[in-house]
C-alpha cells in the first residue's frame, strides 16, 4: 500500500507526486486557468489543459489525495468510503415524496471526486440523450455525431479481471482510446447468465443488448464499469495521476482547500468579469486570493457549483438579498431544477450459498479476499456490487403518457432501470443476520421531479439545502411502480426456476396493489447519486438557464462551468461517462477560444 508523507513547505508527497497543501505554499498567485474541483470534470480539464507547456493551471480540491487508501483502488470496497472522510457527508432536506424522510447524499471530497467512491457504472448515454442536449441548447456541437470523438477520448475497453472470453457480450468498436479503463465484471456470478437468458426468454421490455454503450441505452446486458485490471479507474488514476507523474511544472494541485467566493475583477462594457477566487481551509482560517488570466473553471459539482455562485452574488436577486448577499449578476436559475434518479431496493431470498452476503459479514473471509486482490487483482473484490443491468422503456401505449407525455430523450433512451446485486444491498436497511439474497434495484431514469440546491447560510463551510425532490412528481410515482413490476416479472422467468425462494418478510410481492408498491417505495427509496441540472445549459440568447452552449456563465466573462450541473435534464443512464465527455468537449471549446490553430 502506498504511504503518505507530509513534506516541508506545505507540499504533500506520495510516490514522488506533489500536492500543495495550503494556499500560502503556492509559488504564485496568478495562473492562466484556475480549476475549482478535482472530480471527473476538473481533473479532466486540468490534465488536458496542462498538456500545453506554456499554459499554467491551478487545480483546487477541497479534499485530499486518495493515494495510499486501498479502498479507493479495490472496486468492491468503494461502498465503504461513503460516509467517510472522503465524502462531503451531505444530507438532503426532508423529502415530501419519501414521507418526510431525509437521506445521506454522497459526494466525493477527494482528488477524483465522486469517481473515487461511486459504484463505477459506465454508460455513455444514448445517441438520443446527446441529440436532445443539442436540441435544447440549439447547438449542433452537442449532437451525437459531433460528440462521438470526445467520448472516445475518455476511455477504452479492457478485458475483465479474470480474462475470460466475453465475445458477444460487449462491442469493442463502440469504445475509444482514452485513459479511463472500462470492463465487464471480472468475477461472474451464477445469476449473470440467468438475467441475460431471461431477457432473451421474455423479450421486450427486457431484450438483450450486447453493449449498452453502443448508442441505444435500452435492453439488458453485462454491466460495464470503470475498472481495469481489477482496479478502480477514476478521474484521479486515469487523468490526474499521469499528469502529475509527467512532472509538468505548469500544473499546480492544491488540496484540502475550498474556494469560498468568486471575485469581480472588472467589466467589459456592461459585462462583469470574474477572474479571481478566494480560498480558505476552514471557517477560522486565513483567506487567500488567486487570479486567472484567462478563466476560472467551476467543476465543484451539482452541489458546490451553485453554492459557490450564490456566495459570489450570482443567482436570483431576491434569494440572495434574503441572505444579505449583494446581488451582482441576476441568474435566477442558479441552484434550480435539480434532478436525480430514485432507487427502490427489492429483496428476494435465494436458494444458494454463492451470493456475496458472506463477504462483509466475515472478517476472515474479507481479509482473504483482500489478500487475493493484493496478490493477483482477481476475485470478488474486482467487481462493482452489480454485474448486470437492464434499461427499459414503458410501452408506448401506456396511459401514463396520456397525462404526462414522454419525458425521455427518444426511443434509444430508457424510462426505467434494473440492477441485479447478488447479495443484500443495505441501502438504508439493516441486513438480516442470516440468509442469501438477490437485490434488484428498481430505478426511474427519466424522472420529472425537480428540486433545488440553495445556500442555508452565508458561511461557505455550511452545507447548503439539498432538495432532489425524490418521487415528487406523479409521473415518477407511476413509473416506479412499473419498474417494480418489471423486476417481479423478470425474476419469475423460468430461467430463475429453483433459485428464487420466499419473499423477504414484510416485503411486497408480485400480487401487491399499486398503492402498496408505492407506499413501499416511498418508505425505502434511496438514490443512485446522479445529481445534476442545478446550472443548466440553454441557448445563447435564452433568458432561462445558467450557462451558454459553450459552458460559459451567462452575463459574465471569465467563468465556465464543467460538471453535471449543466445538463438541462438528467440523462437516462448513469452519468459519470457523460461528465468526462462533457469535460473533453469543454477543453475543445477552450482551445478554440484561446489557442486557435
Amino acid at each position: 500500500m502506498r504511504t503518505l508523507l507530509l513534506g516541508a513547505f506545505g507540499i504533500l508527497s506520495s510516490n514522488a507526486l506533489q500536492f500543495y497543501t495550503s494556499p500560502q505554499s503556492l509559488p504564485r498567485t496568478a495562473y492562466d486557468f484556475v480549476v475549482i474541483g478535482g472530480g471527473a470534470g476538473g481533473s479532466t480539464v486540468a490534465a488536458r489543459l496542462s498538456q500545453r507547456p506554456n499554459v499554467t493551471v491551478l487545480l483546487v480540491e477541497a479534499g485530499g489525495s486518495p493515494e495510499g487508501i486501498l479502498a479507493t483502488e479495490i472496486p468492491y470496497l468503494g461502498v465503504a468510503l461513503q460516509g467517510s472522510a472522503l465524502d462531503w457527508n451531505y444530507t438532503t432536506t426532508n423529502q415530501t415524496g419519501l414521507l418526510g424522510r431525509s437521506m445521506a447524499y454522497e459526494r466525493g471530497k477527494v482528488l477524483g471526486g465522486s469517481t473515487i467512491l461511486n459504484l463505477m457504472t459506465w454508460n455513455r448515454g444514448s445517441d438520443d440523450t446527446w441529440d436532445d442536449i443539442a436540441r435544447k441548447s440549439t447547438a449542433d456541437d452537442w449532437a451525437w455525431p459531433a460528440i462521438d470523438p470526445f467520448y472516445r477520448q475518455t476511455s477504452h475497453l479492457v478485458p475483465p479481471a479474470d480474462g475470460r472470453d466475453v465475445t458477444g457480450k460487449e462491442i469493442p468498436e463502440a469504445h475509444g482510446t482514452g485513459p479511463v479503463q472500462v470492463s465487464v465484471p471480472g468475477f461472474p456470478t451464477e445469476i449473470d447468465d440467468k438475467v441475460l437468458n431471461a431477457s432473451l426468454t421474455l423479450g421486450s421490455p427486457f431484450e438483450f443488448n450486447p453493449d449498452l454503450n453502443d448508442g441505444r441505452t435500452v435492453g439488458t446486458g453485462l454491466l460495464q464499469s470503470s475498472i481495469g485490471g481489477g482496479e478502480r479507474s477514476s478521474a484521479y488514476s486515469a487523468y490526474l495521476r499521469p499528469a502529475l507523474n509527467a512532472q509538468r511544472p505548469n500544473l499546480y494541485v492544491l488540496v484540502n482547500t475550498q474556494a469560498t467566493k468568486l471575485i469581480q475583477t472588472g467589466s467589459n462594457s456592461v459585462t462583469p468579469v470574474f477572474r479571481a477566487a478566494l480560498l480558505s481551509q476552514g471557517p477560522n482560517s486565513t483567506t487567500y486570493r488567486v487570479n486567472a488570466t484567462k478563466e476560472i473553471i467551476l467543476s465543484a459539482g451539482v452541489i458546490g457549483t451553485p453554492a459557490l455562485l450564490q456566495l459570489s452574488g450570482i443567482g436570483g436577486g431576491n434569494f440572495l438579498r434574503s441572505l444579505q448577499i449583494e446581488p451582482l449578476v441576476e441568474l435566477s436559475d442558479v441552484g434550480r431544477g435539480m434532478q436525480d434518479h430514485p432507487l427502490v431496493p427489492m429483496y428476494f431470498h435465494v436458494n444458494s450459498n454463492q451470493t456475496f452476503d458472506h463477504v462483509f459479514g466475515n472478517v476472515s473471509v474479507l481479509a482473504a479476499l483482500e489478500a487475493q486482490w493484493n496478490a493477483s487483482h482477481t476475485g470478488i473484490l474486482t467487481n462493482s456490487p452489480g454485474n448486470t443491468q437492464g434499461f427499459m422503456r414503458i410501452p408506448a401505449n401506456s396511459s401514463i403518457f396520456e397525462k404526462f407525455g414522454d419525458p425521455s430523450s427518444g426511443t434509444n433512451a430508457a424510462h426505467l432501470e434494473l440492477i441485479f446485486v447478488y447479495s443484500f444491498a443495505p441501502l438504508g436497511a439493516i441486513p438480516p443476520q442470516m440468509g442469501s439474497f438477490l437485490s434488484v434495484l428498481a430505478i426511474v431514469v427519466s424522472p420529472l421531479s425537480r428540486g433545488s440546491v440553495h445556500l442555508k447560510t452565508t458561511n461557505p463551510f455550511d452545507s447548503p439545502l439539498i432538495n432532489p425532490n425524490y418521487l415528487g412528481h406523479d409521473f415518477d410515482a407511476a413509473a416506479v411502480i412499473v419498474a417494480m413490476r418489471n423486476a417481479f416479472k423478470l425474476v419469475a422467468s423460468s430461467d430463475f426456476d429453483g433459485l428464487i425462494g420466499d419473499p423477504l418478510e414484510n416485503f411486497i410481492t408480485a400480487n401487491s396493489s399499486d398503492d402498496d408498491l408505492l407506499t413501499y417505495a416511498r418508505n425505502v427509496s434511496g438514490t443512485v447519486n446522479h445529481g445534476c441540472c442545478t446550472c443548466s445549459m440553454s441557448p445563447n440568447n435564452a433568458i432561462w438557464g445558467v450557462v451558454n452552449p459553450d459552458l460559459r456563465l451567462k452575463k459574465v466573462d471569465g467563468v465556465r462551468v464543467v460538471d453535471a450541473s449543466v445538463f438541462h435534464k438528467i440523462p437516462e443512464c448513469h452519468i459519470q461517462a457523460l461528465v468526462y465527455t462533457l469535460a473533453e468537449k469543454a477543453v475543445d471549446f477552450i482551445d478554440k477560444q484561446y489557442f486557435p490553430a
